[in-house]
């Protein structure tokens, strides 16, 4: 595929849930944190469909969401520091794996010619062990990794893709982003980039929520991805977009 009048020049991808699945640890390390911390019994289906922005909010966002819901006098900080320890209980010793056909998209963005990079909540630590422990490490060029400690604004906001832009020398616009949450379509979106869904729960609140954030597609499992076909078909609804504005002008 030619390089030259391409519309998009760089890949991003969230981190855990679009290309390593651990995101029920999480809200399980909730549940439990909840009923150590507030005596509260929560179940992670229970907390997907209360907390708003529970998929890509990030910790602290949940954490306070949850302390606030139990009407009692319990501190987010407690749930907090209680999730973090029951995360880090359930996650050891677990075999940390990419999504299946998440490598092999991966590569195929690469072969082409494509800049990748990852824009991701995760703290720096955290993220770097799941990079590590599942062969995506050195898929990656250094600087191209963004994580919580490198953006003031969070998702929704457009900050961490703008940054993944950035650090792949090309203008946002020219980004696809690969998200598995609504709030990182919406972040996708803030920086004018064109965004992917890749959910890891197909519930249908959460689908009909990550819907309504406008990705250009939906993808359900990795191995749908027709690299090529997305690219080429993607590229041709860039190209009548621009052909519309300008006709508008």
């Amino acid at each position: 595929m030619k390089r030259v009048d391409r519309h998009l020049a760089g890949i991003a991808f969230d981190l855990e849930g679009t290309l390593i699945n651990v995101e029920t640890y999480h809200f399980q390390a909730f549940s439990m944190a909840m009923r150590d911390v507030a005596g509260v019994e929560i179940t992670f289906l229970e907390i997907l469909e209360t907390v708003p922005y529970a998929l890509g909010g990030g910790d602290h966002r949940i954490a306070r969401e949850l302390a606030a819901a139990t009407g009692e006098d319990v501190a987010w900080e407690t749930v907090l520091e209680a999730k973090r320890k029951s995360y880090e209980m359930l996650i050891s010793g677990v075999s940390i794996t990419p999504r299946p056909g998440a490598r092999e998209v991966i590569s195929e963005f690469i072969a082409l010619g494509f800049q990748v990079a990852i824009g991701s909540l995760t703290p720096r630590k955290q993220a770097e062990h799941l990079l590590h422990e599942s062969g995506l490490l050195k898929m990656f060029r250094p600087e191209c990794f963004v994580f919580a400690e490198d953006v003031l604004n969070k998702k929704p906001a457009g900050d961490v893709y703008i940054k993944t832009a950035l650090r792949m020398g090309i203008d946002p616009r020219q980004q696809l982003v690969f998200d598995d949450s609504d709030v990182g379509l919406e972040a996708a979106r803030s920086a004018k980039s064109t965004a992917i869904g890749m959910p890891v729960f197909h519930l249908r609140d959460t689908l009909a929520t990550l819907g309504h954030a406008g990705p250009a597609r939906i993808f359900y499992d990795w191995r749908e991805v027709n690299v090529l076909a997305l690219i080429e078909n993607l590229e041709q609804e860039l190209r009548e977009q621009d052909h519309g504005r300008y006709s508008e002008d």
